[in-house]
C-alpha cells in the first residue's frame, strides 16, 4: 500500500513537470502568434492537470485554450470554453484572482464581438463591484479590464472614452514592465485606431510607428500583432490618399497571415475589405470586387454573428456594383447593409450614416432624387453629431453629393448652397485631405464653366490641380509641367480634361488660336495620366472600365487636333489626331503583348514562364467552375476562396519576377509611343490603312499610306451605328433588301471619302471602332449597281478590288511585326513567310442529335442552304454533326503533304482539348474545325468545343474558353478558327471585341482567321479548301482569303455575303 502511494506521487510529480512545460510552451507560442501550436500545448497541459485534479492550474490552461481560439478567430469555440471554465470554477472554487478576472475579461471581449455590448459592459461593472480595489490597482488585471472597456467603447463610437481608458492601460503597463514591453504594442495600435476614427491621421501614424517599434524590439515582426499593425497603417494611409503605400501594407498583412498559417482567419475580413475599398477608390473595380466578395464570403463563414461586418461589406459591394452600372444589385446590397447596420448599430451610429450615404448615391443613379435627398440628409444629421472638427471631411463629402443631386434635379440654388457649405466646412476642418480639397475646387470650377465664366473656372481648376500636383499656388502653365508627376493620377486626369474643355470653349467664344493649342496640350496631359492609371491596374476588367470611361476623352482630343490642323494646315496636328485615335484602342491587349515580349527578352527561364502558365491555367479553370456554381452556396464560396488565393499567388509571382529580373520590369513598363513613321515604314506601296474612332456624335476616320494621310469627319455617328447593325443583321438573317440599303450607306460614309488615296492599292487594313467591329468591309459594294439586284454574283463587292484584313490598332499591327516581318512587308504585300507545318483538329460530333437553327426566315434559310451552321444546339447539351469538317481537315493536310510539308490531324475522339494544348505550340499553322459560341455576359467564357473527354479534368472539359488561351504558348504564324462566332464577342469602347482572338494573340499567334457569326458548314469547307490551295501556291494569307471568297462569289449558291464574308483575317 505504501509502495503504491509512492508510485502515484512519482507519477503526479512527472505529470506536473510535463504540464508546466507544456503550459510554458503554450504561452511562448501564443506570444509568437503560433496559435495552432499554442492550442496543442495548452490542451496537453490541461489534460494532465485535469488527470491529477489540480484545478487552479487546469483553469489557467483552459484559459490559454480560449485565448488560442481567439487568436485563430474561432470566437464561438472560445466562448464555449469560457462557459466550461466558469462551470468548473463554480464546482471547485479553486481559482486564482488573476484567472477569475481574466476569464471574465475574455468573456466580456467575446460578447462584444457577438455585438452584445450591454452584456459585455455588465461583466466589467460586476468585476468592479465584486473587487472594488480593482479599478485603482496598478496590476495587469486592471489594465486588461480597462483595455477591454476601450474595445467596447470603440465599437460603440465613444472615442473620447476609448482614449481615456487606453491612457490608463498605457500608464499601468509602463510602470509594470517598462516602455517597450510587448503588451504595449496593442495599446499603441488601439490609440492609432481611435485617432484614425477621429481623423487625427498624424497621431494615428505616430501610434502605429510606436507599435511597430515595440514589435521589432521584441522580435515579433512575424506575428498576428504585426499583421494588425500593417492593416491599420493601410487604413490610415488610404484616408490620407497614399493609396499605393496603403496597398503595400495591406498585402504585407495578408502575407503575414499566410506565413502564420492563418489564411482563413476572421481578422482577414477587415484586411480584404480595406484592400477592396482602396482598389475601388483607384477605379480598379474588378480587383476591388474580388477582394470585397472574398471578405464577405469569409465573414459569412467565420463570423456569421457579426452583423456589423456584413453590413459594411454589403455596403462596399453595393458601391462597386453602382460604379459597374448594375444599379439593381447595388440597391439590393445597399438596403441589405442598412438593415443589418440598423440592427447592430442603431439608426444614429456614424457607420449607419455611411450606409445611408451609399444608398442615396444609388438612388441618384436611378434618378430617384427624392429618396436620395432623404438618405443624404439622414447621413448628414448623423455625421454632424460627431462634434470633432477632424471629422468634417465626411460632412464635406455629403454636401458635395447633395450639390450634385440638386444639380441633376436642376435646382441650381440648392446645388450652389451645398457647394458653398462644402467649401466652408472644408476650410474649418483640422485635417486636409488632398483629393477632397481638390474636388471642392473642381466642383466650383464646373459651376462657373457651366455659366460660361471661363476665366474664373480656369482659376478654380488651377487651385484644384495645385494640391494634387503638390506644386502649391502656381500658374496653369507651371501646373501643365507638373501635372504628369502627381500621385493622384485618377483624380487629375478628369481635371486636366476639364481645363482643356474650358480652353476649347474660350476658343469658340473669342477665336484665339492659343486657346485651341492650350486645349490640345491639356488633353494630351489627361491622356498621359489615363495611361498611368491603366498601368496601375492588373485586372483586365478594370482596364476595360477605364477604356469605356475615357473613350470620349480621346474623341475630344482627336477632334481638337483635327480642328488645329484645319486652321493651321500644319501636318503635325494631322498626324497627332491620327495617333490620338490609334492611342484610344486595344491598350490592355498591347500591354499584354509588351509583357510577353518583355519576358522573352529579359532572359526569364522557361521553368518560371511555365510556372506562370500553370497559375494562369488554374485561374482559368477555377473561373469556369465558379460560373457553373452560381447559386452562392458552400461549393461556390469554396471555389471563390481558392480562386482568390491563386490570383493572389499569381500577383506575388509577377512581383517576384519584376524584382529578380530588372530588365523585365524595364521593358514591361517602357513608355512606348507610336509615330506615324513607325506605321509607314511597315507599309508597302500597295497598302493602305483606314482607322475609325467613334466620338459619340461624329465618327473620325483616317486613311494612311506609306506617303500620305487624309482624314474626314463623318457626322451622325448614331446613324452609322444603326446602319452597321442593320447590315450585319441582314447578313445573318439573309435579308437582301436590308443588305442593299445598309451596305450602300456604309460604303458611302466609311470608304468612299478615301477612294482617291485608295486608288491603285491592292491591300486594305481596317481598324474599326464600336459597332464597326462586327462589319465585314469586304462585303460592302464599291460601286453603284441596281438597287433590287438578285444576282449576287454580280455585286461589285470591295473584295473584288483589294485584299482586306483587320487590326485592333495601328500600334497593334506594328507590335506584331518583328524585324524580319517588317523587311518582307516593306517590299510587297504578297511577300509572305510560307508555312512549314500543319496540325488540324476536327471533333466532327458524328451521331449527335441535330437541333434547329436560330434564323428568322426558316424557309428562305433552307432554300439557301444555310441550315447547317457551326453552332452549338439550342439545348446546350448535344452538338450538330459537322459532316464537312472531316473532309476539310483531311483535304488541307493532304495539300501540305503534297508539298512535302509535315501535317498531322486529330479527328473524332482524338480531337481533344488536351491534344490541342499539347500540339498547337509545335506547328506553324493550327486549324480548328468545330463548334464555337459567344458568351455576351461574360466574354471570358466564350469558347470553342473539342471532343468530350472520357473523364473531365480541371484542364480538359472539352471546351477551350477565352481565359484559358492566355496560358497557351503558340508559335503559329496562322491560327484558323473554322467555327461559329470564334471572333465575336462583347465590344468594349477603346478595346474592341473581347473574343478568343485576344488570348490567342497574347499566346503567340501572328495571324488569326476567324468568324464573325454562325457560318454554314459546307460553305466553310469550300472556303477553307480554296484558301489553303491559294496559300500553298505562294500567295499571302490575305490574298489567299480574297481568292477563296471570290470563288464562292462566282457561284449563285454561295454568292450572298452570309456564306463567305463571315470569315475575316486579322494580323497580317
Amino acid at each position: 500500500m505504501f509502495a503504491f502511494q509512492i508510485a502515484v506521487a512519482q507519477v503526479s510529480e512527472v505529470d506536473t513537470l510535463a504540464a508546466r512545460r507544456w503550459y510554458g510552451k503554450g504561452i511562448s507560442h501564443l506570444e509568437r502568434s503560433s496559435f495552432d501550436s499554442a492550442l496543442h500545448y495548452f490542451q496537453r497541459s490541461s489534460e494532465l492537470w485535469k488527470k491529477n485534479n489540480v484545478w487552479k492550474e487546469f483553469i489557467s490552461a483552459e484559459r490559454g485554450i480560449a485565448e488560442a481560439y481567439i487568436g485563430m478567430g474561432w470566437h464561438s469555440q472560445a466562448y464555449e470554453k469560457i462557459i466550461q471554465i466558469e462551470n468548473q470554477i463554480d464546482k471547485t472554487h479553486d481559482v486564482s484572482f488573476s484567472d477569475e478576472v481574466r476569464v471574465q475579461v475574455l468573456k466580456s471581449y467575446l460578447l462584444s464581438t457577438f455585438e452584445k455590448y450591454d452584456e459585455a459592459l455588465d461583466i466589467i461593472r460586476t468585476l468592479f463591484k465584486t473587487y472594488p480595489s480593482l479599478e485603482f490597482e496598478q496590476s495587469e488585471e486592471t489594465a486588461s479590464v480597462f483595455y477591454t472597456m476601450s474595445h467596447i467603447y470603440h465599437i460603440q463610437g465613444y472615442y473620447d472614452l476609448v482614449l481615456n481608458n487606453l491612457e490608463k492601460v498605457k500608464r499601468i503597463r509602463e510602470q509594470l514592465y517598462g516602455a517597450e514591453h510587448l503588451s504595449l504594442s496593442r495599446v499603441y495600435m488601439s490609440f492609432g485606431y481611435n485617432y484614425h476614427k477621429k481623423n487625427d491621421f498624424h497621431l494615428a501614424l505616430e501610434s502605429y510607428s510606436n507599435a511597430l517599434h515595440i514589435l521589432e524590439v521584441n522580435n515579433r515582426l512575424l506575428s498576428g500583432d504585426a499583421a494588425y499593425c500593417h492593416t491599420y497603417l493601410m487604413s490610415v494611409l488610404n484616408d490620407l490618399g497614399q493609396y499605393h503605400k496603403a496597398i503595400e501594407h495591406g498585402k504585407r498583412a495578408v502575407e503575414l497571415y499566410s506565413q502564420l498559417r492563418l489564411s482563413e482567419h476572421s481578422n482577414l475580413v477587415g484586411v480584404l475589405q480595406k484592400l477592396g475599398e482602396i482598389y475601388t477608390t483607384l477605379g480598379d473595380l474588378e480587383k476591388a470586387k474580388d477582394y470585397t466578395e472574398r471578405a464577405l464570403s469569409l465573414a459569412l463563414e467565420k463570423i456569421p454573428y457579426s452583423l456589423t461586418a456584413q453590413a459594411i461589406l454589403y455596403n462596399k459591394l453595393a458601391d462597386i456594383y453602382r460604379m459597374l452600372g448594375n444599379h439593381e444589385r447595388a440597391l439590393e446590397y445597399s438596403l441589405k447593409g442598412i438593415s443589418l447596420a440598423e440592427q447592430s448599430y442603431g439608426t444614429d451610429h456614424p457607420q449607419t450614416g455611411f450606409l445611408y450615404e451609399l444608398a442615396a448615391s444609388v438612388y441618384v443613379d436611378r434618378k430617384e432624387y427624392r429618396k436620395a435627398i432623404d438618405y443624404y440628409n439622414k447621413a448628414l444629421t448623423i455625421r454632424k453629431k460627431v462634434s470633432d472638427r477632424k471629422s468634417f471631411s465626411d460632412i464635406v463629402t455629403l454636401h458635395l453629393a447633395l450639390s450634385d443631386a440638386y444639380q441633376q434635379m436642376k435646382r441650381a440654388d440648392s446645388s450652389f448652397m451645398h457647394l458653398a457649405l462644402a467649401e466652408q466646412t472644408e476650410s474649418q476642418s483640422e485635417v486636409s485631405i488632398v483629393p477632397l480639397k481638390a474636388m471642392v475646387k473642381q466642383r466650383f470650377g464646373e459651376y462657373y464653366q457651366g455659366r460660361e465664366q471661363y476665366a474664373k473656372a480656369l482659376d478654380l481648376y488651377r487651385q484644384a490641380l495645385a494640391p494634387l500636383s503638390r506644386a502649391g499656388s502656381v500658374t496653369l502653365a507651371e501646373a501643365l509641367k507638373e501635372a504628369r508627376n502627381t500621385v493622384y493620377k485618377k483624380e487629375a486626369y478628369p481635371l486636366a480634361a476639364k481645363i482643356a474643355e474650358v480652353y476649347e470653349a474660350q476658343y469658340r467664344q473669342r477665336k484665339h488660336l492659343s486657346d485651341l493649342s492650350e486645349a490640345l496640350q491639356w488633353y494630351v496631359v489627361s491622356l498621359d495620366l489615363v495611361d498611368e492609371v491603366r498601368r496601375q491596374y492588373s485586372a483586365d476588367g478594370s482596364k476595360f472600365i477605364l477604356s469605356e470611361q475615357s473613350h470620349a476623352l480621346y474623341a475630344k482630343a482627336c477632334q481638337t487636333a483635327l480642328q488645329l490642323y484645319r486652321v493651321t494646315k500644319k501636318p503635325t496636328y494631322h498626324e497627332q489626331a491620327f495617333l490620338i485615335a490609334d492611342r484610344s484602342k486595344a491598350n490592355a491587349l498591347l500591354e499584354q503583348l509588351f509583357d510577353r515580349e518583355a519576358k522573352r527578352f529579359a532572359g526569364i527561364p522557361d521553368s518560371l514562364l511555365q510556372q506562370e502558365n500553370d497559375l494562369l491555367a488554374s485561374i482559368a479553370a477555377l473561373e469556369i467552375q465558379l460560373q457553373k456554381e452560381s447559386d452562392g452556396g458552400e461549393a461556390y464560396r469554396t471555389l471563390q476562396a481558392k480562386l482568390f488565393e491563386v490570383k493572389a499567388e499569381h500577383q506575388r509571382f509577377v512581383g517576384l519576377l519584376e524584382q529578380q529580373y530588372p530588365r523585365y520590369y524595364e521593358l514591361k513598363y517602357a513608355d512606348y509611343r507610336l509615330t506615324v513613321d513607325d506605321v509607314r515604314r511597315r507599309m508597302g506601296k500597295d497598302e493602305a490603312l483606314i482607322e475609325y474612332l467613334d466620338g459619340g456624335s461624329d465618327v473620325f476616320a483616317f486613311a494612311l499610306t506609306n506617303d500620305n494621310i487624309v482624314s474626314t469627319v463623318i457626322p451622325r455617328s448614331g446613324e452609322i451605328t444603326r446602319a452597321a447593325e442593320q447590315f450585319v443583321s441582314s447578313l445573318k438573317k439573309v435579308e437582301p433588301e436590308t443588305y442593299h440599303a445598309s451596305a450602300r450607306k456604309l460604303y458611302t460614309a466609311l470608304v468612299k471619302p478615301f477612294e482617291k488615296i485608295l486608288h491603285g492599292k491592292t491591300r486594305l487594313i481596317i481598324v474599326p471602332d464600336a459597332a464597326l467591329h462586327a462589319v465585314p468591309f469586304e462585303a460592302l459594294p464599291a460601286k453603284t449597281y441596281q438597287a433590287d439586284a438578285t444576282d449576287f454574283t454580280a455585286i461589285p463587292y470591295l473584295i473584288r478590288y483589294v485584299d482586306v484584313t483587320y487590326s485592333y490598332s495601328a500600334a497593334f499591327t506594328v507590335r506584331l511585326n518583328d524585324d524580319a516581318r517588317q523587311a518582307s512587308l516593306s517590299h510587297s504585300s504578297s511577300a509572305h513567310t510560307q508555312p512549314v507545318s500543319f496540325v488540324g483538329f476536327a471533333p466532327i460530333f458524328r451521331d449527335s442529335v441535330k437541333n434547329g437553327d436560330f434564323l428568322a426566315n426558316r424557309s428562305y434559310v433552307e432554300e439557301s442552304g444555310l441550315s447547317e451552321l457551326r453552332s452549338i444546339t439550342m439545348d446546350g447539351k448535344t452538338f450538330n454533326e459537322l459532316k464537312y469538317s472531316e473532309d476539310e481537315v483531311l483535304s488541307i493536310s493532304g495539300y501540305f503533304q503534297s508539298h512535302a510539308l509535315p501535317a498531322k490531324n486529330f479527328l473524332y475522339s482524338s480531337a481533344t482539348e488536351t491534344n490541342f494544348k499539347l500540339f498547337s505550340s509545335k506547328y506553324d499553322v493550327v486549324h480548328v474545325a468545330t463548334h464555337g459560341f459567344m458568351n455576351e455576359k461574360n466574354p471570358k467564357l466564350s469558347a470553342i468545343l473539342f471532343s468530350q473527354p472520357q473523364q473531365k479534368t480541371e484542364t480538359d472539359d472539352g471546351i477551350l474558353h477565352l481565359n484559358e488561351t492566355y496560358a497557351l504558348d503558340l508559335n503559329a504564324t496562322l491560327m484558323v478558327l473554322s467555327s461559329c462566332e470564334s471572333g465575336a464577342g462583347a465590344v468594349v469602347h477603346g478595346e474592341g471585341m473581347i473574343a478568343l482572338t485576344r488570348g490567342l494573340f497574347y499566346a503567340g499567334a501572328k495571324n488569326i482567321l476567324f468568324s464573325l457569326w454562325k457560318v454554314p458548314d459546307r460553305q466553310t469547307y469550300l472556303l477553307m479548301d480554296e484558301f489553303y490551295k491559294q496559300m500553298l501556291s505562294g500567295k499571302s494569307y490575305s490574298s489567299s482569303l480574297r481568292e477563296a471568297k471570290l470563288k464562292l462569289i462566282a457561284s449563285k449558291e454561295s454568292a450572298f455575303p452570309s456564306k463567305w464574308s463571315g470569315f475575316v483575317l486579322m494580323g497580317e
